[in-house]
């Protein structure tokens, strides 16, 4: 093959050899070179009659136009190429020319600054570039052009078919102007004009949504058949301990937790509208080009090739994940009228949960665009979809519950019986595979009775100390009373650990801890309203003849007193047990509080206080600022109130009312509310009822003393007498001055 060939460079000079003599130089011609570099300039014409001209790809080929090397031709400032089979084709040209009887092969690059290509009807060889084709214009090269790098060159429109293009669109275009300025323009308008292609297949959502959580699986800590939550796309890796949970970094999507039965479902193109003329919501564009691939943790499960033709096409895997691309529709103006050259399709995914991992999965879709399968220079991809699957089916077990450790505190008497006001407790458990083989985010919390138990944080995994998906919960809770009152009760503790996927654990492990006697509440009786709650207001048995009686410190009630015995003013009394006035025997552990387990060391036993009648005093005060002759009065409670000459039984109760003597001289007896006044009578046991009686309980009956007045500040008393073994209570009096 005769040939000329660049074989070498030394320095800023290297040498040209010509096999068989051809080109006009000899083997020794010597000519300069780019510094540094193998590349030929040549500022005139080159002739290369026979054979190929060869330029390795280390080389730079450069005719930068000019004088001839050749009697033959005449030098100008551009040079053609004349990649031909007959010399004499120079004989036409008016310009410099390159000419080869063969083919020109450069496997570089190659620089045709200010030329013209033309491969014209003389042609019998070929232009080979591998590399990037420098050059101003190029004619007529019909099949013998092969370039498989890039054309780069400042091609210009050339004469109009009627001579001038003034009478045109763009009246500026001229002979030189450049013909990427008219394709820009005409582009433009095509844009205006012609319906849009739909978006490339770039996105991908995911209809299910997970549970959030962290994983007891990661680098630190592998688990068997689990696969490891590593970066991918912009997702972040996570680790043993870290959260997992529904998120998106620059449109990658993290779905959260699943159990590994879920179906992962999502559409192609979600994040496209309808434009409301050309294609519908979901769409993609190329819709008749390459493949459309589905990959699941990094390999294709499923594809389908769309350029056969405009049919749906559905293709589904062996574990049963679906991909399904809907028919191809033509992009159209708003008349209806199809544009072809534009196609779109739509789209979904769905893979079944055979196909997918324990651990991590993640999927993605890509329009292949190259005419097959490995052509992948032309790919389209979609944004990520993640997700973790953990099918561990232990479920949460708590066992090694208790409750001990009590400490009682405070004191508070009342009717003769200690009360404690407070007490703390621990509770302990443990729980088993709360962490197979994700966990919760969630706090441990506590179904607690009459206590409260703090929650607390789920605890991370040690794996420094050698902790793993196995560990065991230990937990221990510092029980608090919150209860107002426990009258020989309970206070109780269950635990719950929730679980992303699995069953929660809820009221487990529950433990008590029994006969626990304590009383909180404050007094909050007043003047006019007995409540029970504390005997603030209460007086000893007495007769209560003067209003100095009812002040006389002697005669308050002392809580610490037992209503038994010889405890004078006491020892026939009621007690206030629960909010109520009950007989002593109507307590807590039928009135034995000594026997309570957990109340206080040496209380009182009332059990035997069953014979008798029982009385209860206390006064009311005139606070409305003059004089009154009477008052009504509700007695809230179980029983039925009798008059004096009726029986007492289980259910009855009686009730007096005396006026002791004011300071105005005021004074009665102790007067029946069930029976009637009578004028100018009010001695012990006469009536004092005005108007309709009502025996029930909760009823509003009306006491008078008739002429007689209590003054503001003074006092009237009330007593309510039952036999021992009566089993109502009173809850609450009140009295109302009219």
């Amino acid at each position: 093959m005769s040939a000329i060939r660049i074989i070498e460079s030394t320095g800023s000079a290297g040498t040209i050899q010509v096999s068989d003599g051809q080109g006009g130089f000899s083997s020794s011609t010597t000519f300069n070179f780019l510094t540094g570099s193998n590349d030929l300039i040549i500022s005139g014409a080159l002739f290369v009659t026979t054979g190929n001209l060869i330029i390795d790809s280390s080389q730079v080929l450069i005719l930068s136009g000019g004088g001839s090397t050749s009697t033959n031709e005449s030098g100008y400032a551009d040079v053609n190429f004349f990649v031909s089979g007959s010399k004499d084709s120079r004989a036409t040209s008016t310009r410099g020319t390159a000419l080869f009887g063969g083919d020109l092969v450069v496997s570089g690059t190659l620089y045709a600054e200010k030329q013209v290509i033309e491969v014209d009807e003389y042609s019998t060889g070929s232009l080979h570039v591998s590399g990037s084709l420098f050059v101003q214009r190029v004619t007529d090269l019909k099949d013998n052009l092969f370039v498989t790098g890039t054309i780069y060159g400042n091609a210009t429109i050339g004469d109009s078919e009627d001579g001038s293009y003034t009478d045109g669109l763009f009246t500026d275009f001229i002979t030189t102007t450049p013909v990427g300025t008219a394709v820009d323009r005409f582009n433009e308008i095509l844009k205006a004009l012609a319906p849009s292609p739909a978006p490339d297949l770039d996105d991908i959502d995911c209809d299910d949504t997970g549970q959030d959580g962290n994983l007891s699986f990661g680098t630190s800590n592998t688990i068997s058949g689990y696969t490891n939550v590593s970066a991918i796309g912009n997702l972040s890796a996570v680790d043993v301990n870290g959260l997992y949970e529904a998120s998106s970094v620059s449109n990658d999507l993290r779905q959260g937790l699943f159990d590994g039965t879920t179906v992962i479902n999502g559409t192609l193109n979600a994040d496209v509208a309808a434009d409301g003329v050309n294609y519908g919501a979901y769409a993609f564009g190329e819709g008749k080009t390459g493949f459309v691939i589905l990959q699941l943790n990094g390999s294709n499960i499923l594809s389908a090739s769309i350029s056969i033709d405009d049919l749906p096409i559905t293709t589904s895997s062996a574990g049963g994940s679906i991909l399904t691309i809907n028919s191809a529709s033509a992009a159209h103006f708003t008349d209806g009228t199809t544009l072809d050259v534009f196609m779109h399709r739509s789209g979904t995914y769905s893979i079944a949960a055979d196909d997918q991992n324990n651990g991590l999965n993640y999927s993605r879709v890509i329009h292949r665009r190259g005419s097959t399968m490995a052509d992948i220079s032309n790919d389209i991809t979609t944004n990520y979809v993640e997700w973790v699957n953990d099918n561990n089916a232990n479920a949460l077990a708590a066992a090694g519950s208790a409750f001990d450790t009590l400490v009682m505190t405070g004191d508070v008497r009342l009717s003769g019986v200690k009360y404690f006001t407070g007490g703390s407790a621990q509770y302990r458990v443990r729980v088993t595979n709360s962490y197979r083989n994700v966990y919760t985010t969630s706090n441990i919390t506590f179904t607690d009775t009459n206590c409260t138990i703090a929650a607390q944080a789920m605890p991370t995994i040690n794996t420094g100390g050698g902790e793993d998906e196995n560990k065991v919960l230990h937990i221990t809770g510092s029980a608090t009373i919150n209860a107002n009152d426990l009258l020989n009760e309970s206070i109780t503790a269950k635990v719950n650990v929730a679980h992303p996927l699995k069953s929660n654990l809820s009221n487990a492990g529950s433990k008590s801890i029994s006969n626990i006697l304590m009383w909180t509440y404050s007094n909050n009786s007043t003047v006019l309203v007995e409540t029970f709650r504390r005997e603030n207001f209460r007086l000893i048995s007495g007769s209560y003849d003067a209003q100095a009686d009812v002040t006389n410190n002697s005669n308050t009630w002392d809580s610490d007193t037992h209503v038994s015995g010889s405890n004078t003013g006491y020892a026939d009394g009621n007690i206030y047990y629960n909010q109520r006035l009950y007989t002593p025997t109507q307590g807590a552990n039928g009135s034995n509080f000594a026997g309570i387990t957990n109340g206080p060391v040496g209380n009182v036993n009332y059990s035997g206080l069953n014979s008798g009648t029982k009385t209860f005093y206390r006064y009311f005060q005139n606070d409305t600022g003059g004089s009154k002759t009477g008052f009504s009065i509700v007695i809230n409670g179980s029983g039925t109130i009798v008059s004096i000459g009726t029986a007492l039984s289980t259910s009855n109760l009686k009730v007096y009312v005396k006026l002791p003597t004011t300071t105005a001289g005021q004074a009665t007896g102790w007067m029946d509310l069930a029976s009637a006044f009578a004028s100018g009578q009010v001695a012990d046991n006469d009536g004092c009822l005005e108007g309709t009686f009502d025996s029930t309980l909760n009823a509003t009956n009306t006491a008078t003393f008739g002429t007689q007045f209590v003054a503001d500040n003074e006092y009237v008393m009330i007593k309510i007498v039952v036999d021992a073994s009566f089993t109502g209570y009173v809850s609450k009096i009140t009295v109302s001055w009219s």
